[in-house]
């Protein structure tokens, strides 16, 4: 018997001015142009260009493979779009807990760079979707309730992946200050490899934390900080270090540090899904002072202080050149305090405890 025959198709097409509905999402691509390979088992789509949504695509290719079981699709779109546009497509595909950190983002500027890839199968209503891609900020900011006040000049790549979402070397500017943040957050909200790291005034770091100094405070300078983060974004888990060394501190009649005198704070925790930071440890190093403590900060609906301090013995009279604490010079002097407190002005909370003087000269 002879074979039947077997029908088959090869050739090549222009296309221009096209337009299609594309995805769950019903996402219009227009203004299309592209060079189509027809080949015995699959179609290339080559040197695509048009929109898709809000995307200016400027390089595309795809493949759609022929199979017994049906048409799939296999796309990399290249190009650009705003930063808002592109906040408002990740919005729609986040998980809850990322959901609610987007959606508190305003005024959002600047331009990303943009790798999105789109596959799924052709027979299938709806069965095309996005299966990841790169976004790369360029001078991209924002404000919102995330931060008191805006942030510019953001770089870096977001990298949405199968299992969650990458941030790479992602940075940018707050107030004069500068910060960079690098790790993944999973699909489930779990925290990966998160570190971060700024180096801020230290008045925008009490603005951020909505402390306000004492009225006849001076204080200068900027902190670095470093931090690592782990568990989830509901409830994460951190470590943080600072250094104010920076930094010239005066609290009349309390303390007064000189810049360049090496200052540190270090201390973990986590923060709880209501908003509270527990603090397991803290320690402050400013040699000769040791101070170590733990306790409990909340922001709402007004910021609220829970906490204990208890100092090694410190010997006045090594404090170096332009140092004071308390107007002594000469003693050992030991603290013991619990602290409680409503609002920003420390001046106002609740101390309660001991403090000795030993051998004391003011």
């Amino acid at each position: 018997t002879k074979p039947e025959p077997v029908l088959s198709m090869t050739g090549e097409l222009k296309v221009s001015q096209g337009q299609a509905l594309v995805g769950e999402s019903m996402t219009l691509a227009q203004d299309l142009a592209a060079t189509i390979a027809i080949e015995p088992d699959r179609v290339r789509v080559m040197d695509l260009t048009g929109t898709y949504g809000a995307m200016q695509v400027t390089k595309g290719r795809a493949t759609i493979l022929l199979a017994a079981d049906g048409p799939t699709l296999e796309m990399d779109l290249t190009g650009s779009m705003a930063a808002g546009e592109l906040v408002s497509t990740l919005a729609r595909g986040a998980s809850e807990q990322v959901g609610k950190l987007i959606h508190q983002l305003r005024e959002i500027h600047g331009t990303v760079a943009v790798l999105y890839r789109l596959a799924g199968p052709l027979s299938v209503p709806g069965g095309i979707h996005f299966s990841g891609g790169d976004f790369q900020l360029q001078d991209v900011g924002f404000s919102g309730d995330l931060l008191p006040m805006p942030v510019s000049g953001m770089y870096g790549t977001i990298r949405a992946l199968a299992n969650g979402v990458e941030v790479d070397h992602v940075g940018g500017k707050i107030n004069g200050g500068q910060f960079e943040v690098n790790g993944m957050v999973t699909e489930d909200g779990r925290l990966r490899g998160v570190t971060a790291f700024a180096k801020v005034g230290l008045l925008t770091l009490l603005r951020i934390l909505k402390v306000d100094p004492a009225a006849d405070m001076e204080l200068q300078g900027s902190v670095q900080l470093g931090a690592m983060l782990s568990g989830t974004l509901q409830a994460p888990k951190f470590q943080v270090t600072l250094d104010g060394t920076d930094t010239s501190i005066h609290a009349p009649g309390l303390l007064k540090k000189p810049m360049g005198k090496q200052i540190t704070v270090s201390g973990e925790g986590m923060r709880t899904a209501d908003g509270t930071v527990i603090l397991d440890r803290v320690e402050l190093e400013l040699l000769p002072i040791r101070v170590s403590g733990k306790g409990k900060l909340s922001w709402s609906p007004t910021f609220k202080v829970d906490g204990a301090l208890v100092s090694s013995p410190i010997s006045l009279a090594a404090l170096p050149e332009g140092m004071s604490l308390g107007g002594l010079t000469d003693g050992i002097l030991e603290v013991s305090l619990d602290i409680r407190g409503k609002g920003p002005q420390w001046k106002s909370w609740q101390y309660t405890g001991w403090v000795a003087l030993t051998d004391g000269l003011y």
